[in-house]
C-alpha cells in the first residue's frame, strides 16, 4: 500500500511540475468551492507572445478562482517598480489583477485591485510601487468571478524614475493579498 501511495504522489509532484514549467510560474491559488476551474497556456488572438496564460471555469454556473505567481524581489530594492500585465476576459467572466510586496518582517504594500471591463479586449493594466529594502516577494494574483476565462499575456517588471507616481496602495499587516475589495 505504501509503494502505491508514494508512486501517487510521484506522479502528482510529475505532473504538477509540469503544469508549473508550461505556465512559467503561475498557479492555480484557490477555486470557489464546489467549482472545478483549469489553467494552463493556449493561443488566443491579440495576445502579444507565442502563449499565455488563462484560468477558465470548468462548470456552467458562475465560478471564482485565482492564479497566483511569486517574484523575489532582491534585485529591485530600493527602487520604484512598474509591473506591467494584460488581462482578457471571454464570456461573462470578471478579471480581477492585484499584487502585494511581501516584506521581511511580515508586513507589505498592496496595490488597489484593478478589474477588466466587460467586453473581451485586451486591457493594460499597470501598478507602480515602492519596493522597500526589506522587500522579499512581489506576490500577484489574477482572479475570475463569473463564466468564461480570464487570459493573461505580457508580464513585465522595470525600473523607472521617481518622477512617474505610484499607484493608490494599502499597507498590509499580513502578506496575502484578497481581490475580493471592490
Amino acid at each position: 500500500m505504501r509503494i502505491h501511495a508514494l508512486a501517487a504522489f510521484a506522479l502528482f509532484a510529475v505532473f504538477s511540475g509540469a503544469a508549473a514549467a508550461a505556465t512559467d510560474g503561475w498557479y492555480l491559488s484557490t477555486g470557489m468551492m464546489g467549482t472545478r476551474m483549469e489553467y494552463g497556456t493556449g493561443a488566443v488572438p491579440g495576445m502579444s507572445g507565442q502563449q499565455a496564460v488563462y484560468l477558465k471555469s470548468q462548470t456552467g454556473k458562475p465560478s471564482r478562482g485565482v492564479l497566483k505567481r511569486s517574484i523575489a524581489l532582491e534585485a529591485w530594492r530600493g527602487q520604484r517598480l512598474r509591473v506591467t500585465l494584460r488581462l482578457k476576459n471571454d464570456g461573462a467572466a470578471l478579471g480581477i489583477a492585484g499584487l502585494q510586496i511581501a516584506n521581511s518582517n511580515e508586513t507589505g504594500i498592496a496595490g488597489q485591485t484593478q478589474k477588466n471591463a466587460p467586453g473581451g479586449a485586451w486591457q493594460v493594466h499597470q501598478f507602480v510601487l515602492d519596493v522597500p529594502e526589506n522587500a522579499r516577494n512581489l506576490n500577484l494574483t489574477v482572479s475570475l468571478a463569473g463564466k468564461g476565462a480570464v487570459w493573461v499575456d505580457a508580464l513585465r517588471l522595470e525600473a523607472v524614475g521617481k518622477d512617474v507616481p505610484v499607484t493608490p496602495s494599502n499597507n498590509q499587516s499580513g502578506w496575502w493579498l484578497s481581490t475580493d475589495r471592490s
